[in-house]
């Protein structure tokens, strides 16, 4: 591109800020950002994701965790049987932290009770947990069930944790 010339909407610009084209879907986004943190295990992903789904506004943040709530939903819970799991999800979910606690409760609702009632569960929460709660959903999938790359290994998952999640302000 010469100086002066202004590219079309479609077209991408190297190293200009600002949320990527609307015509790449929020699933496109997290697929992205799955990528990227299985490949590299950099919090700069995760943040990277969530700054991407801020400036979409709107459902952006919960279509992204209903995303990744349906990706983990094909997973055993702790090795268990269905319903065996989505008790541990909740019993667990009562001693853990309020983040964790947000995305164990998703889980489990969304595993008995499915998607709508999952939203109604996110609708409830506080805003301030809803980003590092889809960052803990997506460095879950990222450790689980992974993308094309293989999985976030253990040493670079406590770190991503340390550094996305438990880094991250959370007020009540």
């Amino acid at each position: 591109m010469r100086a002066g010339d202004h590219p079309s909407p479609d077209e991408a610009v190297p190293d200009q800020a600002g949320p990527r084209s609307q015509n790449i879907t929020v699933e496109d986004v997290v697929d992205d950002a799955l990528d990227a943190t299985v490949r590299t295990g950099d919090p700069a992903d995760v943040r990277g994701l969530l700054a991407e789904l801020a400036q979409r506004g709107g459902d952006a943040l919960w279509e992204a965790a209903a995303l990744l709530l349906g990706l983990l939903a094909t997973r055993p819970v702790y090795g268990l049987g269905e319903h065996q799991g989505v008790e541990r999800l909740r019993q667990v979910s009562r001693t853990a932290d309020p983040v964790t606690s947000l995305v164990l409760s998703l889980q489990a609702v969304h595993r008995t009770e499915g998607v709508t009632a999952a939203r109604e569960v996110w609708r409830q929460a506080p805003a301030a947990f809803q980003g590092p709660a889809l960052a803990q959903l997506l460095i879950s999938v990222a450790c689980t069930i992974g993308t094309g790359d293989g999985r976030l290994d253990p040493q670079r998952t406590v770190r991503l944790i340390r550094a996305a999640i438990i880094g991250a302000p959370v007020s009540s």
